[in-house]
């Protein structure tokens, strides 16, 4: 039987609904993964019947509760201006509605009616944005005017007031995390109220708060009472519009999209609810089978381009070429790839919903794009046709320059063979090996040791193998006190071996370093190509042809150190790829010769990093390309060995007390390490060029996609423009010999990183440039023998906030403008932020430890190109300039390095 109802914003299912406030639906037991129609008609049959949105089950036919009507009331049919609360009493009040859905399956058509009451406002407490005269607010460009609050109903007494940034659901408990305008003073007022029945308040000018999707929280209490200034959300606290924003601030239209970057609206659209705050997550990566939702933020919306119904599409990521054959929306999210495009209600005033789900249980994998059709933009909502074709500058699509979102094989989930897994444990003796890589002798005893998983037909110790041969993984420990460290990452075998890998966890003995760990990597590699060659368990089921190395700690560093012996000492083994977790430098070997992966947490407290010591970043400066770098905020060094984890705090001396609360759970650290090193394995090893998306374009596993990473990742077969490396240092001239020329820039340098900024973890040079107004500019000119940039993907740079200028405000994350311009004169500016953020350094109990750590900016040069209606066209082969253009920040400071054109 088909069930729908109607409820409130704290999901009370409710048949009256006071003016003002938000109509959710929902409904179960309906057909899985169908359309429905939802038509709101008055008592009357001569009354209007309006499509007020088109909404689809999941594949349990469930429909997730969804904004239906938002404001009921407030605005009038046609009208994008809220009215005055009179007008809107005199309108609705007391009125019944009807509301019918209706769904169009093969087995038959179904419908449902559904009657709610408009009821006036008489007592409830109400918090709204608003204007001057008290009408509902819900945008406002910064420098238009100031942000004001409507206080209706409220008692006599104190109030306090906060403006928080936009989380998609609220609950008793939850941290109230006030907004902080740019002058650092915390957006809220405190104030005496005389208990009259509306007041409004001023909170800030727009122009003082930063841009971003907002709510408000206002607190009633009477003088001097001991909970007042509580910092949780309490359960007399009035939210505004619990599940989307209140008030949206936008940049001007100029910030926003450049001066002559075109206007085609990329804004995070897909993502996915989450049943603990924030409580929706805008994510790029959906596992097979997991549901999308849309969630749309109104930011970059320009003024005057709002209708009261949008389509939303889910279409496949396209190319430049093909957009510019056709701007058709092929809509796919129907079962079976088949046309199924939503309607939803937007907000008058700027476009806000509620979470909607788009594409129930997808199957297929690949990259795909979510377009907002806003169609004939009619202002009458009954009125509104879908034109199926992204036209800009009114549409909206979160892909275009980039990938809106991928459906993928995770590689943090559990792969094909999972519950499959089989066991080999061995220990052979042991061997005499260097010790020292200063020649044969001194030598250290290693026992040869090791555990092993692998695909089986069963789980089981030694049992029969699955039909085929797979790649190895050998995976050496670092150094500590337990004799069985070696047990501790077999969370990752397991991991490994249900992806479709033989992989091995092996012993080295307390104490040793890293030549004999290096050497023990080697050593069981021979001993695996001997059990593959004869009769028993592992015959002809290892690929001998694609070996991987990791390692952890000790463990990471002999990754090199192994690569280098496989190929200096002409041993032969095929070690297409290695992985160093949180590695030490004890001796620079350089380059391993191989592609690598390093893996490191900001919360390190072993390999810490106090200066002259040299940390991973210097392994990963110094490895050859390809190389990519993920590092972690809030990882330790210990917890990625389960063996060493449960001691963490007493052994890693330069955690301090005070970066306890930020550090990551132990399940995290494992599903880092499961997450990456699978898909670097399988890139590398089984040949998946998808999933090195994982380091190049920022997409991220779904079990780790609530944690700040910052990934570096860099190509072989460069166009290098500046690498910052010149003898002697000269800030005005690029590695290219062209000239450099800045403009409005408070500083301008070049040295060796650690000269620049005593925070930086890098041992190669950079540029240092820091800014003072939106006037600021950095250009660096490519002379005619390297303009033809045509041949390559990527434009491409390392970047990072220098720790401790007062140029950049704290914790917040950087931004700014990068430009082509041709030798035409044609340019675009595209900003950084569309495809990565360039965070605040991690701050650390220890100041000393606090790391000003590069991460990799890629931008598709598509993104010069491709039809962007008020923008130029690049012409890639006569690229005349790059320019670093800072009209996003008033102030700032960076430092940069490898600037670049890749593939």
């Amino acid at each position: 039987m088909i069930r729908f109802w109607l409820s409130d914003e704290n999901n009370n299912s409710t048949k009256v609904f006071p003016i003002g406030s938000t109509i959710f639906i929902g409904g179960q037991g309906l057909h899985p993964s169908t359309v429905y129609d939802f038509h709101l008609s008055g008592e009357s049959e001569d009354d209007t019947t309006t499509l007020l949105a088109r909404y689809t089950t999941d594949r349990h036919g469930v429909m997730p509760t969804t904004a239906l009507i938002p404001y009921v009331g407030v605005f009038k049919q046609g009208d994008t201006h809220a009215q005055s609360e009179e007008d809107a009493h005199r309108e609705s009040a007391g009125r019944t509605f009807m509301i019918r859905a209706e769904g169009n399956e093969k087995s038959g058509h179904d419908s449902e009616e559904l009657k709610f009451t408009v009821m006036p406002r008489n007592s409830e407490r109400w918090i709204f944005s608003c204007d001057a005269n008290g009408h509902l607010q819900t945008g406002i460009e910064q420098g238009e005017g100031p942000v004001s609050i409507a206080l209706r109903n409220f008692p006599a007494g104190c109030v306090r007031v906060y403006l928080v940034p936009r989380q998609f659901g609220w609950r008793v408990g939850d941290p109230i995390e006030p907004v902080a305008t740019r002058t650092g003073e915390i957006c809220r007022r405190v104030f005496h109220h005389d208990g009259c029945a509306e007041r409004i308040v001023k909170l800030a000018e727009s122009d003082e708060i930063p841009a971003g999707s907002y709510q408000l929280i206002a607190r009633s209490f009477p003088l001097g009472w001991y909970e007042a200034g509580e910092t949780t959300l309490l359960a007399d606290d009035v939210v505004s519009d619990r599940r989307f924003a209140s008030l949206v601030i936008r940049l001007p239209f100029s910030k926003r999209f450049g001066y002559d970057n075109g206007v085609v609206l990329t804004p995070e659209i897909a993502g996915r609810p989450l049943a603990h705050r924030p409580y929706f997550r805008f994510v790029n990566n959906f596992p097979i089978g997991t549901d999308v939702y849309a969630a749309l933020d109104p930011d970059a919306l320009p003024a005057g381009l709002v209708g009261k119904r949008a389509a939303i599409y889910v279409i496949r990521h396209e190319t430049a070429a093909q957009w510019s054959v056709s701007s058709a929306l092929n809509d796919i999210s129907g079962p079976g790839m088949t046309s199924a495009p939503k309607i939803v209600p937007i907000v008058p005033g700027c476009v806000n919903w509620n979470t909607t789900l788009v594409w129930p249980n997808p199957q297929v994998a690949g990259k795909y794009d979510i377009a907002i059709d806003f169609g004939n933009n009619a202002a009458n909502p009954q009125d509104f046709v879908t034109d199926g074709s992204l036209d800009t500058p009114l549409d909206m699509i979160d892909g275009y320059v980039r990938v809106g979102f991928y459906v993928t094989d995770d590689p943090s989930l559990s792969g094909p063979f999972v519950g499959k897994i089989g066991q080999h444990d061995y220990a052979l003796g042991s061997i005499q090996v260097p010790s020292t890589d200063a020649g044969l002798t001194p030598t250290d005893t290693l026992p040869i040791t090791a555990t092993v998983r692998y695909p089986a037909q069963s789980s089981g110790i030694d049992a029969a193998f699955a039909p085929g041969s797979f790649p190895l993984v050998v995976i050496m420990h670092g150094n500590s006190g337990y004799d069985n460290s070696y047990l501790g990452y077999n969370y990752l075998l397991d991991h490994l071996a249900s992806h479709g890998f033989v992989a091995m966890s092996i012993y080295a003995p307390v104490g040793v370093m890293i030549e004999t760990r290096a050497r023990a990597t080697l050593a069981h590699i021979g001993i695996m190509a001997q059990n593959n060659a004869n009769p028993g368990l592992f015959q002809g089921h290892i690929d001998m042809n694609h070996i991987g190395i990791a390692g952890h700690s000790r463990g990471g560093e002999a990754v090199v150190r192994a690569a280098r012996i496989n190929a200096s000492e002409g041993l032969g083994w095929n070690i297409q790829a290695g992985v160093s977790i949180a590695p030490t430098d004890y001796f620079h070997y350089g380059d391993p010769g191989i592609p690598l992966l390093v893996i490191y947490g900001s919360n390190d407290g072993d390999v810490a990093g106090t200066w002259p010591d040299r940390t991973c970043f210097n392994i990963y400066d110094e490895a050859g390309r390809p190389r990519s770098f993920i590092f972690v905020y809030g990882a330790t060094h210990d917890q990625f060995n389960t063996i060493w984890a449960p001691t963490f705090l007493s052994v890693e001396s330069d955690i301090a007390p005070s970066d306890v609360p930020k550090l990551i759970s132990l399940n995290d650290h494992e599903n880092v390490a499961k997450g990456y090193v699978t898909a670097f394995m399988q890139t590398h090893l089984q040949g998946r060029a998808e999933q090195l998306e994982y380091f190049s374009a920022n997409l991220r596993p779904i079990l780790v996609s609530s944690l700040q990473i910052h990934a570096s990742h860099q190509e072989p077969g460069v166009r290098l423009v500046d690498n910052f490396e010149q003898a002697p240092h000269n800030p005005n001239v690029n590695t290219l010999g062209g000239g450099v020329t800045p403009t409005s820039l408070s500083t301008l340098a070049e040295n060796t990183l650690r000269t620049l900024d005593v925070h930086s973890p890098h041992v190669t040079s950079g540029g240092e440039i820091a800014w003072q107004s939106l006037s600021g500019r950095y250009s660096s000119q490519l002379p005619g023998t390297a303009k033809d940039v045509s041949g390559f993907a990527v434009l491409a740079f390392r970047v990072t906030q220098k720790y401790g200028s007062p140029e950049n405000p704290s914790n917040l994350p950087q931004d700014l403008f990068v430009r082509l311009t041709d030798g035409g004169g044609k340019s675009r500016a595209i900003r950084v932020s569309t495809f990565t953020d360039v965070p605040f350094p991690y701050e650390r109990g220890f100041a000393d430890l606090i790391k000003s750590a590069l991460k990799s900016v890629r931008i598709p040069l598509l993104s010069f190109t491709i039809a962007n209606l008020g923008a130029q066209d690049v012409d890639l082969t006569n690229v005349a300039s790059v320019s670093f253009e800072f009209d996003a920040n008033s102030t700032g400071h960076i430092e940069i390095d490898d600037i670049e054109f890749t593939q």
